[in-house]
């Protein structure tokens, strides 16, 4: 997980759509990272949107929890704080 102030759409499609949309680059993300060996042997767009396996799923579960709580840490103390507080913090 990564706390940024800012930067390019980094091949997010969703995120090139904020920016064309807002106009500017210069807002807050908290992104939450792609694990596993599967990425490797297939397409990254075919993997990031594929199913979760079940045996993956508590740990998607936990990495959504601490994703809500590093945007309410970007929102209630400031990305500065944010980005100390959970970069590198994984599942």
């Amino acid at each position: 997980m990564r706390v940024r102030p800012e930067g390019g759409a980094g091949g997010h499609n969703g995120v090139r759509s904020l920016i064309e949309s807002f106009g500017v680059k210069e807002f807050a993300r908290v992104k939450l990272g792609v694990l596993g060996e599967g990425r490797h042997s297939r397409d990254l767009a075919d993997y990031v949107l594929g199913t979760f396996h079940p045996d993956e799923k508590p740990a998607i579960a936990t990495m959504i929890d601490r994703g809500a709580d590093a945007v309410e840490a970007v929102l209630k103390d400031g990305v500065e704080a944010a980005q100390r507080a959970w970069n590198g913090v994984s599942g």
